[in-house]
Order: C-alpha cells, then structure tokens, then sequence
C-alpha cells in the first residue's frame, strides 16, 4: 500500500498523483535491462514520470506517475 496518494484517469489513463488517501497495487520485480523498453512503452517522460516511493511496509518501489509530481 501507497499512503499519501490517490489514483486518477487521465485521458483513459491512471494516474498517480499526491493526496490524502491510499492506493493499493501489485510490485513486480524488473530486470534493468527492461527499463528502457517499459520507459518507451509508457510514454516516459511525457505522459509519466517515473520516481521512487516508500511504501506503507518500508519497501522502496520504482513506480509510474503523472509527470510534474
């Protein structure tokens, strides 16, 4: 779980953004060689932003969220 933030639709898209709430996911482990690839395929760094985050069980995850937060 992801506390101080909240989960949006963005031209039929999620988003993480900050907030006041909770959002609850999956963690996969990715190979770095993946990175660039997944970078392509999500649209970094224009339709996301990826960034690093604690969550709520202190595990430090990389995740995708709306670019400028």
């Amino acid at each position: 779980m992801l506390s101080q933030a909240r989960l949006i639709v963005q031209n039929g898209y999620p988003m993480l953004i900050p907030g006041t709430g909770s959002v609850h996911g999956q963690v996969y482990r990715i190979p770095p060689e993946r990175w660039p690839g997944l970078h392509a395929w999500e649209g970094v760094p224009t339709d996301y932003a990826c960034g690093r985050r604690q969550l709520d069980d202190g595990r430090w995850v990389w995740l995708y969220q709306q670019p400028n937060h």
